[in-house]
Parts: structure tokens; sequence; C-alpha cells
């Protein structure tokens, strides 16, 4: 829907409950990681904060989310903490008629999700779309002693969907 469509309750709701449940859940880990002077904080978001039509609220709750990672690198890095993030925008093999039926599209079978799939992988630089095990292979090394130097950003494993 656009946003010139939307009201003010349907564009806040995703910002609002975005930005609240990262921001328990990484205070959270921050706590006990700074304690402790090391740790690794990782976030997901689809990175449509760099723009993405007809997303409503989700953009600015990315937005919001991004902000929120930068600064709790900052406040806990000297701590020995590192916080990062991961743009993934629509992991195709996630999306089943099931899961987009319960998300609230129309029911469809399994070729029409498929062409959904399609339409995400022509969005992408590579034309390929980013498979849960991509995603977990880049969280692994972003944990990892590896991914040491790299903190307060985001990597964007969209496949070019959204240039940084």
């Amino acid at each position: 829907m656009p946003l010139t469509e939307l009201s003010v309750e349907d564009y806040t709701r995703p910002v609002v409950q975005g930005i609240a449940c990262q921001f328990i859940t990484a205070r959270a880990a921050a706590r006990r990681m700074t304690a402790q002077g090391s740790g690794v904080i990782l976030s997901l978001n689809s990175g449509s904060a760099n723009g993405s039509p007809m997303m409503g609220g989700t953009a600015a709750a990315d937005g919001a989310i991004d902000a929120l990672i930068r600064q709790l690198a900052q406040e806990t890095g000297p701590s020995g903490v590192r916080v990062c993030g991961i743009w993934t925008a629509g992991v195709t093999d996630t999306l089943t008629p099931e899961k987009l039926t319960s998300a609230g599209a129309p029911a469809m079978d399994e070729a029409a999700v498929e062409a959904i799939r399609g339409g995400l992988d022509s969005l992408r630089m590579t034309k390929r779309s980013p498979r849960i095990a991509d995603i977990a292979a880049l969280a692994t090394f972003l944990a990892s002693d590896a991914g040491v130097s790299i903190t307060g950003t985001w990597v964007n494993a969209t496949a070019g969907m959204f240039p940084s």
C-alpha cells in the first residue's frame, strides 16, 4: 500500500514493534557481554531503509534498527563487544505457501510462490537471492575471530537488491 494511503498507526506499528524487540534483545545481550568483556551481537533486517517502495513502515523500522546497531557498537566497543548487522532482503528459501498465507497473502500454490521467488531473483544484481545457508555462513564469519575488525556497520547480503 502506498504511504499516502496508510494511517499513522499502520505506518508506525512496525517501527515501534521492530525497534522495541531489537532493543530489548540487544540490550540484554550487551549487558552480559560487556560484563564479560567480549562478545558479538548480530542483527538482521531487510535493508529496506535504503529505499524500497510499498513497504509501509518497514523501511523506517529498518532505519531505526540500523541506527540502534551503530549506536550500540559505539557504546559497547570499548568493553570488547562488537555489534553488526546483516541486510538480507528476502531469503527466498524461507518463502512457502503456508508462511505467505499466514502473513496475510492470499492462498497460493507452490507455482505462485516460485513466481515470487523468481521476481525477487530478478531484482538482484546477481540474479540469485541469498539462501539460509548463505546468511548462516556470513553470520558465522561475523561472529568469529575472522570478523574481529567488523563492528558498527551492516553487511549487505541482498545480492545487490539494495546497493549500499
